[in-house]
């Protein structure tokens, strides 16, 4: 499901249900996505997940930790 956030504050308790029924909600801001309120253990898989690859890019860099997130920052620009 996809609302712009001026909605999503009137019907902010409806979007936590849906996300507690496994629903990811992406909020907008003029049409351009901003935000996902996702359920729990997605959450928290993606967060998992992403500690991952940055622990499997530090290794296969041999960079230290700091220069991996500037590369890591600037490939996202």
């Amino acid at each position: 499901m996809e609302t712009g956030i001026k909605e999503a504050r009137q019907i902010f308790p409806q979007l936590i249900k849906l996300a507690e029924q496994g629903e990811t909600v992406v909020l907008t801001r003029h049409g351009r996505k901003v935000a996902k309120i996702v359920p729990y253990r997605e959450a928290r898989s993606g967060c998992l997940q992403a500690r991952a690859d940055l622990r499997s890019r530090i290794k296969a860099s041999g960079e230290p930790l700091s220069k991996t997130i500037d590369a890591m920052r600037e490939a996202r620009r």
